[in-house]
């Protein structure tokens, strides 16, 4: 008789623990590639304590029970990104948007430009390629604000000191997304 008391105050003890457990935390994640990568690789970060088990909706029809999973978007575009995480008992979720700038399989617009460089005076007329409407953002690699435009562009950056600077453009529209660079060095 002892014996199944003992047992019986285990259990107890254990469920309330168990329900005490809150379970809390975050996730996020790193892009891993460039314009240079034929497709960009999402490193999603589990940051959830106190669960056992995760569901993860990537928002595109596909979903993961890893704990830290790796993903790879076909298209271009906005997701929402949803992490489930329980306990046994309880579950909490957690929201997320992440923005994928370019199509895994190279379709969609280029993200071509070309580069007009006037090294007497550091600057560089940036033209963008990609006819059409689409949203353009362009970083000229300096630190500086990017700049945003919704159809092509022509426009003259003009740098301050001798450094080698790496512009970038991306590119969206309906068909997708990619992105493109080009290195200028206005050294010493």
């Amino acid at each position: 008789m002892k014996t199944v008391n003992g047992n019986w105050l285990f259990a107890l003890l254990l469920l309330v623990s168990c329900e005490g457990e809150e379970i809390s935390g975050w996730f996020d994640y790193t892009i891993e590639g460039d314009c240079s990568s034929p497709v960009y690789k999402i490193l999603f970060q589990n940051h959830v304590e106190g669960a056992s088990s995760y569901h993860w909706d990537f928002g595109d029809g596909t979903t993961s029970t890893e704990f830290q999973p790796i993903k790879i978007y076909d298209l271009a575009g906005g997701y929402s990104i949803r992490l489930t995480a329980y306990n046994g008992i309880q579950k909490s979720v957690f929201d997320d948007v992440i923005r994928v700038s370019r199509n895994s399989n190279g379709s969609g617009p280029s993200g071509e430009f070309t580069m007009d460089i006037n090294y007497d005076q550091r600057s560089v007329t940036v033209t963008t390629l990609e006819p059409g409407e689409a949203d353009f953002y362009l970083d000229f690699g300096d630190g500086s604000a990017p700049m945003y435009a919704s159809e092509p562009i022509a426009i003259t950056k003009i740098y301050t000191g001798p450094d080698r600077y790496t512009i970038s453009l991306f590119v969206d529209n309906d068909q997708g997304g990619n992105c493109s660079k080009q290195t200028v060095d206005f050294g010493p």
